[in-house]
């Protein structure tokens, strides 16, 4: 997390930036408060709310159990962000405890949730309001939030970050004998149709895979809130089942109590069986977007073959140019030569 500030510092900071968004369900008094994950989900709505949406209970009281899945749910959406919108590796970033958190309102674990909350804030195409409010804080905060973006995107230069890739050059041959600037020409255009083609597939991909992304991300949620629905109906069950036995201990078995049970089982079966229909969704979709980015990667492979390829017929181009231009001197001098040699012969006949 951040060295250069003090823990009590960065719970201020934060507490503050959350207070800054204008959309959240309540006003944020101290990092505690951040401990349930609805304030960050607030914020997060607010900058994307295809992949974010608030949670639809803001109280959750002592229940740490709902608190971690609410959490759970949170970081899900967020791992996913960062891979498929922003391009980090999710794994690459400080792992964040969310037993601590929902069960201990861990301070630390609170802060290492918040920056990467932040800098989904700041990063995202909708961040202009964000970056406005952020540098209206005071000049000690503005360092706090500085210093945390900087933090995560060292991560990210370090996974995106590619060497540049050196253009490959090959000596080619030409035959004196061949129409040059006709193969010239057939060849070029047939480069630049291939090129032009391909722009065409990667442009279609890319639509492909966008429409799919946001439809992995939509099953997604749906997924994640089947779980969350699953998690709350067995925290109920359980609570029944314990005011059950209770009443079988002293004697008083409520009928309603077990009816009340069964509907709720009735309950979590369905629960159970809309999730599975989503995760088996779900996994068809991550195939088809494997199958898509393997796609692409081929066309990208395609792409580079036909850009040295240009290379190469720019090679030969010049090549046969210079060559072209030889003869044309050699022709020249040859002429030159068989005028000097008639030259010659009518000297000789002319002396005799």
């Amino acid at each position: 997390m951040l060295t250069n500030y003090s823990q009590s510092i960065q719970e201020e900071v934060f507490v503050e930036w959350v207070n800054t968004c204008p959309v959240i369900s309540h006003p944020c008094s101290s990092i505690a408060d951040l401990s349930n994950g609805v304030l960050l989900l607030d914020v997060l709505a607010e900058i994307d709310s295809t992949w974010f949406k608030p949670a639809r209970s803001n109280d959750m009281g002592g229940q740490w159990l709902l608190k971690h899945s609410n959490l759970k749910r949170l970081v899900s959406t967020m791992s996913r962000y960062y891979e498929q919108i922003l391009g980090i590796p999710f794994d690459k970033i400080s792992h964040v405890n969310l037993t601590d958190i929902a069960k201990f309102a861990s301070v630390q674990e609170i802060l290492k949730l918040c920056q990467l909350v932040l800098y989904i804030t700041v990063a995202s195409e909708n961040n202009a309001m964000v970056v406005q409010r952020l540098q209206q804080l005071p000049q000690q905060s503005q360092g706090v939030v500085m210093h945390c973006i900087e933090q995560i995107d060292s991560i990210r230069s370090a996974a995106t970050g590619h060497p540049t890739a050196q253009p490959s050059s090959s000596s080619s041959g030409a035959h004196v004998g061949t129409p040059r600037s006709s193969f010239n020409e057939e060849a070029t255009y047939r480069n630049q149709n291939d090129i032009a083609r391909l722009a065409v597939e990667k442009e279609e991909l890319e639509a492909s895979y966008r429409k799919l992304i946001e439809e992995h991300a939509q099953l997604r949620y749906k997924y994640d809130e089947l779980e969350f629905e699953k998690g709350n109906l067995q925290l109920r069950l359980q609570e029944m089942d314990k005011a059950v036995t209770q009443a079988n201990e002293t004697g008083r078995t409520d009928s309603i109590m077990r009816t009340e049970i069964e509907h709720l089982k009735q309950d979590l079966q369905k629960s159970e069986d809309r999730r599975q229909e989503a995760e088996v969704l779900l996994e068809q979709q991550t195939m088809a977007i494997e199958e898509l980015t393997q796609k692409g990667e081929e066309l990208k492979e395609r792409a580079e073959q036909t850009s040295r390829l240009k290379d190469q017929l720019d090679e030969s181009r010049h090549a046969a140019e210079k060559l072209q231009k030889a003869e044309n001197v050699i022709e020249k001098y040859k002429k030159k030569l068989e005028d000097s040699s008639d030259l010659k012969r009518q000297i000789k006949a002319s002396q005799l």
